[in-house]
């Protein structure tokens, strides 16, 4: 006959002393267990109230990875900043713990970027050098920088010799590659302007003047001969080596022959009856009235005679002559419109006095 038993191991004391410890232990393991400190928590837990003090309201909660970067109430960065002792390249470090503007240079055989990354100062090829054959063959340390003296333009010749703009260095020596790279590359007064010389003032060279004007000692274009440009000489006429001269039938009345005048360069005569003798039949000519009149007819005065001859009787009258003593007669000096005002009183060549008709 079997015998029930009782359950004894819930009553045991020992089981009940067991069981109370498993239950401790997984309250440890889990959030909201009131704390003092984080150490009081489990792993990727910590301890804090809702205003991240501790307090005796604290409980773990889980650590919060999305907070953004951590900022102090000021809105200063808070975050962890590059170790140079953790055996780490962190931050902007060239090599582990060493380089970059946060650490101390870096030692012969670590990486770099410049030259004070590294503490000889060289930098060669992304590695810090010894100053001494720490380049490359023909090359020279310049202030923590290899350079070709020979070619360089910062280090041309000599470490810092530097070439100016527009030039190269060929040979360890600076060529200037333009037409002028300093003002001392150009003739006097000229400047040297975005490589190329230009003059300071009017002239610098007798070619910058016009025509046949001559550059003098204080850079003004000046002129030596009878003229140098066209604008110098009167009426239609050139300036041709320094000389006014006419090139076309006339360049004035005085060019024309008789009365015709000088229009455009051509000689014209606007009078209807006669401006010189071929405008007149055979044995006469045109007087300074224009008419046409007999040669070596009677006269009043001069201004009845043909151009280039005279009255021969003065005020009085008389015949009109030529080779007569005394100045030729012009046509403004006889008292003929359009030499004078029509209808007033004038004086002729000879003195005889006149209303000008």
């Amino acid at each position: 006959m079997m015998t029930s038993t009782s359950p004894t191991v819930l009553t045991n004391p020992l089981f009940l002393i067991a069981g109370m410890a498993v239950l401790v232990f997984a309250s440890a393991c889990t959030g909201n267990k009131e704390c003092s400190s984080d150490s009081d928590c489990p792993p990727s837990y910590e301890c804090a109230t809702a205003g991240g003090v501790f307090a005796s309201d604290a409980v773990c909660a889980p650590v919060d990875t999305n907070q953004g970067d951590p900022q102090d109430a000021g809105g200063n960065d808070t975050s962890p900043q590059p170790s140079c002792d953790d055996n780490t390249q962190s931050g902007d470090q060239t090599d582990v713990d060493c380089g970059g503007s946060q650490c101390p240079p870096c030692e012969v055989g670590k990486n770099c970027q410049t030259a004070s990354d590294c503490a000889t100062n060289l930098c060669v090829e992304g590695v810090c050098t010894e100053p001494d054959g720490g380049c490359p063959s023909g090359q020279t340390e310049c202030n923590g920088v290899c350079a070709d003296l020979s070619s360089d333009t910062a280090h041309c010749g000599d470490c810092d010799n530097a070439c100016g703009d527009g030039e190269s260095c060929t040979g360890g020596s600076c060529i200037c590659d333009a037409d002028c790279c300093a003002d001392d590359d150009c003739g006097t007064g000229e400047v040297c302007d975005g490589g190329a010389c230009t003059c300071a003032t009017e002239c610098c060279h007798d070619d910058d003047c016009p025509g046949m004007g001559r550059c003098d000692g204080d850079g003004f274009c000046e002129c030596i001969f009878a003229c140098c440009v066209d604008d110098d000489c009167p009426g239609l006429e050139t300036c041709d080596d320094g000389y006014c001269e006419c090139e076309q039938e006339c360049c004035e009345d005085s060019d024309c022959p008789g009365f015709k005048e000088c229009q455009g360069g051509s000689c014209v005569c606007d009078h209807p009856v006669c401006c010189h003798a071929g405008d007149c039949p055979s044995g006469m000519d045109c007087s300074h009235y224009q008419e046409c009149i007999e040669l070596d007819g009677e006269c009043d005065n001069t201004c009845d005679c043909t151009l280039g001859q005279q009255c021969s009787g003065g005020a009085d009258g008389g015949d009109c002559r030529s080779g007569l003593p005394g100045p030729l007669p012009h046509e403004s000096e006889c008292c003929v419109s359009p030499f004078c005002t029509s209808g007033e009183q004038c004086t002729n060549l000879d003195g005889s006095s006149s209303i000008c008709q």
